[in-house]
């Protein structure tokens, strides 16, 4: 993802400014479930699981996250509808941003376009059904958690922080195929997510998820996760001595790309995940008789073609996702059509991306026999895996309007409408859209901070090599005292750190009057592709003496990592002492009053000897001459 800066300055010509940052996250379907936690604040898991990060296009969250100083408390909107900002997870995100941000920004610094002591309001929007089985949670917290980084300016890895909110969630932080290592430390810091294979890895595995209901579930995945721990023993017999070899045996599968055994165990863990939600005490009934029906479809399909084309897999709701070939998705989108006619028929019933066209052999049918259940299934979303350049984010600055606290801010990509007035105010609502957001990159690499330190150690250890060739007089010292030079100029050249385009960015101690000596050569010294030059001709010489080999290589690698830097357009920039605001001089002392101030009458200017009396009073403490 391409590393975007957000933050820009306010307009000065409204009172009521306002920070926005939109962004959105996919949905991940587990293929090894996670179910049940060890530490419930944490929420670290009982066992590591693996899943599928889908398209974006088709199922994705979209967060809206607003900070201005005319907020008075933090909000949230889920689909319209203002929810509770004080939920403990919700807090423990905002918190933890919050804190990573405070480490890395001073909150007094007038620089700061975003103060940590600003309110935030929320807006989240799923185009896909909430609580119903489909990682809504997961894909939610994962675009809270990077709105709210982008909208403070922290990096690092977000996993840890939106594993906060939902476990599921740290999954969504990437694309393709990722696992969530359940680690072993109590502070949770290697219980962390990470990508096992991007989606180029195998771009022909297509996703269909089969609405079955769009419902909330009657038992939600936390309550049911901490009735599952205490009361079934199939749950602890699966996260010891199931689930590992399950991992292993699914990594395996998709390296290989290996449909058969992906599909086949994907299945399995399916059911022992709902098998374990059936052991618990009272039992938990994710699974309705179309998702029965739908399992009983997908076997009996590969059945006939005596082999796996299809898997299915249920996370904590009735819905289906089907896990098939490119090649098989026609067929069986047709098979479901003619086992679960829907109420219209036409393209509506098949959403996402275009399906073909395909018949059905009688044999298949047959195979099958099953009756059709009319508007068994609402609809189908035909998707696929997506690399995650995702999630997308777009940040803007705007300021209201005045009039009355509310008002409507715009810009080319889309138009949002918030109110900043009571608490009775209506929801940031997503006017319209535009253009495709930006496409955003988490942990973009500045090529030029680690070309700076990679030349400033080539030119000590230049320096290093000449300073023992020519102490010694070995053969072709003058190669020898070449790298001296060459050392020491590269060592002045490279002391100064350029500012960082995102980020803190540290001064080395008294950098500054080589800064100064630097920037005084302006493009020479800016441009980076004259560095990598430079430092190409400078460390040729050195390859002809013993004693200056190394740093010939050193300084040879910084050249192709400051090349690399050119290319992606980055450049040297000055750390420079930040200018004090200037304070402006009120405007009554600029112009003094030309009249003196009212005085009282002269007879009310005296102290009246009452009042003297009044004042006078008795030291409690005795007093004596030789004290």
């Amino acid at each position: 993802m391409a590393q975007l800066h957000h933050r820009n300055k306010m307009q000065e010509t409204s009172s009521q400014h306002v920070t926005i940052i939109t962004c959105t996250a996919p949905v991940n379907i587990a293929v090894i479930k996670y179910w049940g936690k060890r530490d419930e604040e944490l929420i670290l898991p009982i066992n590591s699981s693996l899943s599928v990060t889908l398209h974006q296009d088709q199922l994705k969250t979209t967060t809206t996250v607003a900070c201005s100083r005319n907020f008075q408390e933090d909000r949230i909107w889920l689909n319209g509808k203002e929810e509770d900002i004080n939920q403990p997870r919700l807090q423990s995100c905002l918190r933890e941003i919050r804190r990573l941000a405070r480490k890395r920004h001073s909150d007094e610094d007038p620089s700061n376009d975003i103060s940590l002591s600003h309110r935030v309001h929320i807006c989240s929007v799923n185009n896909f059904p909430t609580a119903a089985g489909l990682a809504s949670s997961a894909a939610g917290y994962a675009c809270l958690v990077y709105s709210l980084s982008r909208l403070f300016g922290v990096d690092g890895e977000l996993s840890v922080v939106a594993r906060q909110g939902s476990g599921s969630a740290c999954r969504s932080m990437y694309g393709g195929f990722v696992q969530w290592k359940m680690g072993e430390r109590n502070d949770g810091k290697d219980s962390v997510a990470e990508q096992v294979e991007p989606e180029s890895h195998w771009p022909e595995l297509r996703v269909l998820v089969l609405v079955v209901s769009a419902e909330r579930k009657p038992v939600g995945s936390t309550s049911g996760m901490q009735t599952s721990v205490k009361t079934s023993k199939l749950l602890k017999h699966r996260a010891e001595s199931v689930v590992p070899g399950h991992m292993e045996e699914m990594a395996s599968a998709i390296q290989k790309r290996d449909f058969a055994a992906f599909g086949e165990l994907t299945m399995k863990d399916s059911n022992q995940f709902h098998a374990t939600c059936l052991d618990t005490y009272p039992p938990i009934f994710y699974l309705n008789d179309i998702s029965r029906k739908v399992i009983n479809l997908v076997h009996r399909y590969n059945q006939h073609y005596q082999e796996t084309r299809v898997a299915y897999t249920f996370d904590a709701g009735p819905n289906a996702v089907i896990y098939t070939l490119e090649d098989h998705v026609p067929e069986f989108i047709q098979t479901v059509r003619h086992f679960f006619p829907p109420e219209i028929n036409g393209g509506e019933f098949v959403k996402g991306l275009p399906v073909g066209t395909a018949s059905l052999s009688e044999d298949l049918k047959a195979t099958i026999g099953m009756e059709p259940v009319p508007r068994g299934i609402s609809y189908v979303i035909s998707t696929k895996v997506r690399d995650l350049d995702l999630p997308q984010a777009q940040g803007n600055c705007g300021y209201f309007h005045n009039g009355g606290g509310s008002g409507k801010w715009e810009r080319e990509s889309f138009v949002f409408a918030f109110s900043t007035g009571s608490s009775n105010s209506s929801p940031p609502t997503l006017i319209s859209g535009g253009p495709k957001p930006t496409v955003l990159t988490m942990g973009k690499i500045e090529w030029a901070m680690w070309a700076n330190e990679q030349a400033l150690a080539s030119g000590f250890i230049y320096l290093t090599g000449g300073i023992v060739g020519v102490a010694g007089k070995l053969k072709g010292w003058e190669f020898a005292a070449f790298g001296i030079a060459a050392g020491v100029f590269v060592c002045l050249l490279e002391y100064p750190r350029s500012k960082r385009a995102k980020g803190t960015s540290v001064e080395r101690t008294g950098q500054y009057c080589f800064t100064v000596c630097v920037n005084a050569f302006g493009p020479l010294s800016r441009n980076y592709y004259v560095r990598a030059l430079l430092h190409a001709a400078l460390c040729v010489p050195g390859g002809f003496m013993l004693a200056t080999v190394l740093g010939c290589v050193c300084l040879g690698m910084a050249s192709l990592i400051y090349l690399s830097a050119a290319i992606h357009g980055e450049h040297w920039e000055p750390i420079l002492p930040k200018m004090e605001p200037t304070k402006h001089t009120a405007q009554s002392i600029k112009h003094p009053p030309q009249n003196p101030p009212p005085r009282p009458p002269p007879e009310l200017r005296r102290k009246r000897t009452d009042d003297l009396e009044s004042a006078a009073y008795v030291n409690p403490i005795p007093v004596t001459a030789n004290e």
